[in-house]
């Protein structure tokens, strides 16, 4: 029951992750935006780095945004460095990563992953109800 509970929950989170980037894809404006460093969040022995992205809009004003997602392992590559952003055209000042596993398609291996554990616990509560 648990794989089966825990690989729906990881499931739909992983792929609700992967339909969210993928209509931001869709309907907001690609741009580019300037890595300029790194900030720690978390708790103690379990802080995630995420990325200080900025970007100047249209009429010039200076935006900035933390990475929705972190890594707990750090960045490799050295500050400041360009990447393709995702602009919310409703509000220039939201923007999130067009692309990398930073952006939102690692949710693709959750939902996978998720799927396994869904399955596998489908599978062993058909045995158990047969039983």
């Amino acid at each position: 029951m648990g794989f089966t509970l825990l690989g729906g929950l990881l499931a739909w989170s992983g792929l609700s992750s992967v339909a969210r980037h993928v209509r931001r894809s869709r309907t907001w404006s690609r741009a580019r935006a300037t890595v300029v460093g790194y900030d720690w969040r978390g708790r103690s022995g379990k802080e995630v780095q995420h990325w200080v992205m900025e970007r100047t809009d249209s009429l010039g004003r200076t935006h900035r945004t933390l990475s929705e997602l972190g890594s707990s392992g750090g960045t490799l590559r050295r500050f400041p460095f360009d990447v393709d952003v995702l602009v919310d055209p409703a509000d220039g000042s939201t923007f999130v990563l067009a692309g990398g596993c930073r952006s939102g398609w690692g949710g693709l291996l959750l939902g996978l992953g998720g799927s396994f554990f869904l399955l596998v616990g489908l599978v062993v509560l058909g045995f158990l109800v047969r039983g």
